[in-house]
């Protein structure tokens, strides 16, 4: 559905608790979310705590220089 202003999505897409839930559900907890650029943590002990949709994600750069990421 367009307007006339070439708006794709219905207003509720923007505005509706119902939307957000089901984007929450079924697009942000199914699917790869960005969190940060491998430069952003450089040294070990660098860390970034990122929100992706509901969840809280942890990135570590640890003492081995491997990065990793807990939820």
């Amino acid at each position: 559905m367009t307007n006339e202003v070439g708006q794709l999505l219905p207003i509720a897409a923007y505005t509706s608790a119902d939307w957000s839930e089901r984007e929450q559900r079924d697009l942000f907890s199914r699917s790869w979310v960005f969190a940060g650029f491998t430069g952003d943590l450089t040294s070990p002990g660098d860390y970034r705590c990122v929100r992706a949709g509901r969840y809280s994600l942890i990135l570590l750069r640890f003492r081995d220089e491997r990065l990793r990421a807990f939820h």
